[in-house]
């Protein structure tokens, strides 16, 4: 039988897979499901949550329940069942172990002990969590001497290491399953179990002697012949306390022999297994620190219950403990009729654990209901806690609960014949017995696709090679698109490690390359990202000399740095204080630009020192940003997109730091202050599909595919740094001193040569990634893959290439734009932004709201946004109008609550996501408690949004898509609820929670919304809309909007008159009210006052 095929049926025993890579694993997934819903042991009505699927990713998650809606729909034509299985495919148990792990312990939540509105911490929060725990559990540990003494042992007075050691630890035991309670006995039985054996110290003399007789007398062994310390050692005249210390005195002084290495390999390791019995001297030590592990984990534990949170172990090991209870596991083995796990090759002892006891009764695997796929040969995420011995144990006890052996995927459906056969033959050759070849379906035009990019000729230093290597590729990639075979989008570089890649993207500049870096670390120095901080702390702190040195610098005011001089030179107290005055001394001397710059500088420093203390931080910020036309200025860059991207990042951070802790603007900063040294991914500018080649880790490539694969860096050394203590599963706690480290070194070694290993595995992942063409590029010293692989090269399978024939690509200078900056080849760019000019003159930003609100009222208007009495953004505009609440009306939200929240449910609302989970938490960010009565209030909106989706499906959606325009002497921006694609037409839709007392009304007032937002799709991407409409949530009806060109003109003249009268007239009687007085208006009061002034 085909081994898909029997992957795919084989149901009713538990089944093991080994899936190579591409060989159609996630198709034997998807295909296996569906087969189970047709043919399974199940309850009529319960079919699809009886299924358990467990990916490794998010993303994997909902491209699972894709396919499989995919495959569902194919057989609509079998009965109405089918209908019913797509409809409840919203009940699907398919998600991450997390999150699989989150819902159990929801749905159990007295007989976990949990609170069922518990938050998960993401890794960030849990860490700083921790590392707070571990701090206060040393300062309370501190009073007892032995803590102290343990920390002069270490010599190490540095907190912050110590912390970062203990923390690691902390985690590494977590994965295993075991208690800290139980990790002390381990540890503690291990050190008890050790005791010098004679045998040992006799294989050693034995050995030495031998070595004595055997080398010449120059060699260090021959030397120790009259030597007291071994004397004594021979004649066994040593006091029992004194060995150790002869011992190592011995093991640093055996030399080295090629003839005898052998030989002198066993006395170094018989040598080391007796000091292990050092590390009873040290007994003490192992028990302060487990000791201090017990308190952080009982001070971590109560920091979490505090807040109500959990970290990502906590979700694992809670549900553990949970499946012991016998009531609760029969549960879910009832209930869980099939369990699939996705990539088992990066799974845990924890996880095995959890889904044993969910698929054992009396005895192991006695339900046959287990399904794991795997490729031991991409187990990549040790350091995660990853343990590939996990895999093969369960493949050995599904052969030997069912009898059968693991099913084998070796026909590779990604790569063609030419890459697939040089890497069977390295990985043979490197894996030896481990290695399952795989047979290409696909056969190449070419006899050769792979290449060596190395040019031995030039020698250099490290930094120097690494230049030429950058430069070699980038040509290289120049040429394979001049030479029209293959695009930018077809190209990635794969790295093992990102420190480096400055240097790869400075060479894709060079030779103006488009390019991305989904593995960039460097977020928080990048200079938009800079110039912000610096902005952000002179404002609020304006004796912070540097900060605003580096502002006035920056793109921001662009002062040069002769004028900061002479305003330093005149400095007293701060830099502010100074401009006054030297606008008004320099003003004859400066030139014209320059003088307006320094103006421009106390006007804005000015406004923002005036209301810093009575404005949140992401207002200040955002003002910021428009008052200075930073991001008009960061799309004039070569990389200004990238820039652009990075900053709405950064605002995000600060949107969300705020909500989360209502903090102030120094709060703010001393956050940022502390992230800064951390890896922080920059801001995502581009999709899948965009036509730029791809920079990225070998870990974030796992499960993609290009036609092209480039491994950089091959002659990269990357070592292993150890922390201080490790831990084994088989001996406990290591620990590193200056005095001794014998257990510490036996886990290294074991941990070096799984990392030696694992390191095979990474390069196989980065090759496996290549359809059609691989490239490695190995310039410099023979280390790392370039070491591992040298030697087993067949020149038969590759080609060398020493040099690139090719000049570089000058840039583009910057032109003026007359119609707009959007790239064809890069629709998917988000935020949508279409710039006419660099605004020479004060250009107000407007959204699509403003207009509807000047519309309805041109002096609520203007008390609104003109004079900015409210100095907050425009509210969402479902509520502006029409969302009165009737005194009689028992509603448990405000209005304006009530649609923020539906609106932000449905921004993150996916299929596989449990809604209530989602409402609570979104209803804790506005401080409501989620209880049944609110819950209910809100259900049928949200039922009638799911319907919605699950009547639809597309191509392509897009939530909250933001835009920002151009329009005559303006700049008009808005988000989009939903921009939908099917077949390149687009679709767009408003989603609306207003109350429909009158529907016909609220037609009229959001159509010109409805337009806009088509017009602006049209001007950004080129592409007509073809539907705009409605989507009024209380009854789930769709309203389509008339977007004939007509429609359209009409509108776009009257917001061009809008813009024009708002920035032409400033007086408030400019500004008529409104004939009809809306009693819900905030402005009625001082609008009727005015009025009478008047």
């Amino acid at each position: 039988m085909d081994p898909q095929i029997e992957a795919i049926e084989t149901i009713d025993r538990s089944v093991a897979v080994n899936a190579g890579a591409g060989t159609g694993k996630t198709k034997v997934l998807t295909e296996r499901f569906v087969y189970i819903l047709e043919n399974g042991d199940l309850e009529e009505g319960k079919e699809v949550e009886s299924i358990v699927a467990i990916t490794f990713t998010k993303k994997a998650t909902q491209e699972m329940i894709e396919r499989i809606r995919a495959e569902i729909r194919k057989n609509f034509y079998k009965g109405n069942k089918w209908t019913r299985f797509y409809r409840d495919m919203e009940k699907a148990n398919i998600s991450t172990i997390h999150s699989f792990c989150g819902k159990i312990l929801r749905e159990n939540p007295m007989e976990a002990k949990v609170d069922p509105l518990f938050d998960v911490l993401d890794e960030s929060k849990s860490i700083g969590l921790l590392n707070n725990s571990i701090v206060e559990a040393i300062n309370i540990g501190l009073n007892d001497k032995n803590l102290y003494d343990f920390i002069l042992l270490l010599n190490e007075f540095k907190i912050e290491n110590l912390t970062n050691d203990i923390c690691d630890l902390y985690n590494n035991i977590r994965t295993v399953g075991l208690s800290f309670e139980e990790v002390k006995k381990l540890s503690l039985d291990y050190i008890d179990s050790l005791t010098i054996q004679k045998e040992d110290l006799k294989i050693i003399k034995d050995n030495i002697v031998y070595l004595q007789g055997k080398l010449t007398k120059r060699s260090k062994i021959v030397k120790l012949v009259d030597d007291p310390i071994w004397v004594k050692f021979k004649d066994d005249e040593y006091q029992e306390e004194e060995i150790f210390e002869i011992l190592e005195y011995l093991k640093s002084n055996l030399g080295t022999s090629k003839n005898e290495a052998d030989r002198i390999e066993v006395i170094e390791n018989t040598i080391a297994r007796v000091l292990l019995c050092k590390e009873k001297l040290y007994r003490w030590a192992y028990i302060c620190l487990l000791d201090l592990l017990i308190e952080i984990d009982q001070v971590y534990t109560n920091k979490k219950s505090e807040i109500s949170s959990f970290d990502y172990d906590d979700l694992q090991l809670k549900v553990l403990r949970l499946l012991d209870n016998k009531d609760i596991r029969e549960k879910y083995q009832n209930k869980f009729k099939y369990i699939m796990i996705d990539e088992f090759q990066d799974t845990n002892e924890v996880q095995k654990s959890i889904f044993y006891k969910l698929s054992s009764r009396d005895r192991i695997l006695d339900l046959n209901n287990l399904f794991v796929v795997g490729d031991p040969k991409q187990s990549i995420y040790g350091f995660r806690g990853a343990d590939i011995d996990v895999f093969y144990q369960v493949l050995d006890d599904v052969e030997k609960t069912t009898g059968e052996k693991c099913i084998t995927l070796s026909k590779n459906y990604r790569t063609v014949n030419t890459v697939m056969d040089f890497i069977n033959d390295i990985f043979e050759k490197l894996m030896l017995g481990k290695y399952e070849p795989l047979d290409p379906f696909h056969t190449s035009e070419n006899k050769i696709d792979i290449e060596i990019l190395e040019n031995p000729e030039f020698e250099a230093g490290t930094e120097d090679s690494i230049k030429y290597e950058a430069n070699l590729i980038a040509k290289r990639i120049r040429k394979l698109v001049e030479d029209k075979e293959y695009r930018y989008g077809d190209i990635a570089l794969l790295f093992r490690a990102t420190t480096k890649n400055h240097y790869y993207e400075e060479a894709m500049r060079k030779y103006n390359i488009p390019y991305y870096n989904t593995s960039s670390r460097q977020f928080f120095k990048k200079q938009e990202i800079l110039d912000m901080i610096n902005a952000l702390k002179s404002i609020s702190n304006p004796y912070d000399l540097i900060s605003t040195i580096g502002f006035f610098r920056g793109p921001m005011i662009n002062l040069s740095d002769e004028t900061i001089f002479f305003i330093l030179r005149n400095k007293k107290t701060t830099l502010y204080n100074v401009l006054g005055d030297y606008i008004m001394s320099e003003s004859d001397n400066l030139a014209y630009e320059e003088l307006e710059k320094v103006k421009n500088a106390k006007k804005i420093l000015d406004y923002f020192y005036s209301i810093k203390d009575i404005c949140n931080p992401s207002y200040l910020l955002n003002k910021l940003i428009e008052k200075t036309y930073f991001i008009e200025g960061q799309l004039l860059k070569i990389d200004g997109k990238q820039a652009v991207a990075n900053i709405y990042k950064f605002v995000d951070l600060l949107e969300k730091f705020e909500g989360e802790n209502r903090a102030s603007l120094e709060d703010f900063i001393d956050y940022i202050d502390l992230l800064k040294d951390k890896f922080e991914s920059e801001g995502i500018i581009n999709s899948e599909d965009s036509n730029v080649v791809n920079l990225l880790t070998i870990h974030k490539s796992k499960g993609l595919q290009f036609p092209v694969v480039i491994i950089p860096e091959m002659a990269r050394d990357i070592r292993s740094i150890y922390p201080r203590f490790l831990f084994s599963k088989d001996m406990g706690l290591g620990i590193k001193t200056d005095e001794n480290r014998a257990i510490y070194d036996l886990i290294r070694l074991d941990k070096d040569k799984r990392e030696k290993e694992e390191s095979k595995r990474v390069l196989y992942v980065a090759m496996t990634r290549a359809k059609e063409m691989l490239i490695i590029a190995g310039q410099g010293n023979n280390k790392g893959f370039k070491a591992m692989i040298g030697e087993k090269l067949n020149p038969d399978y590759f080609r060398e290439i020493r040099e690139v024939d090719i000049s570089i690509k000058e840039s583009q200078k910057i032109r003026k734009v007359t119609h707009r900056c959007s790239n064809e080849d890069d629709k998917d760019y988000i935020p949508l932004i279409q710039v006419k000019k660099l605004p020479t003159q004060k250009i107000e930003r407007f959204n699509i709201s403003q207009y509807l609100e000047f519309k309805k009222c041109k002096r609520s208007y203007y008390l609104n946004h003109y004079k900015k009495f409210n100095l907050t953004e425009t509210i969402e505009v479902d509520a502006i109008q029409f969302d009165e609440v009737d005194n009689n009306d028992k509603s448990y939200f405000s209005s304006i609550n009530k649609g923020n929240i539906i609106h932000k449910f449905c921004e993150l609302y996916e299929f596989d996501m449990d809604k209530k989970e989602i409402l609570t938490k979104i209803s804790r960010d506005y401080n409501i408690l989620l209880n049944d009565e609110a819950y209910i209030e809100l259900e049928p909106y949200i039922n009638n949004y799911t319907k919605y989706i699950q009547s639809k499906e597309y191509d392509k959606v897009y939530k909250e898509k933001q835009f920002y325009i151009s329009l005559d002497n303006g700049y008009i921006s808005g988000i989009i609820d939903r921009i939908n694609i099917l077949n390149n037409r687009i679709e767009i839709v408003d989603i609306k929670t207003n109350r429909l007392k009158d529907k016909e009304e609220l037609i009229k007032y959001y159509e010109p919304q409805l337009i806009f937002y088509a017009y602006a799709v049209e001007k950004v991407l080129g592409q007509r809309v073809n539907k705009a409409s409605i989507l009024f949530l209380e009854n789930g009806e769709e309203v389509d909007i008339d977007l004939s060109e007509e429609s359209m003109d009409t509108l776009i003249t009257d917001v061009i008159e809008f813009i024009r009268f708002v920035q032409g007239n400033s007086e408030i009687k400019d500004f008529l009210p409104s004939k009809e007085c809306y009693n819900n208006c905030k402005n009625r009061n001082l609008c009727r006052k005015m009025n009478a002034i008047s």
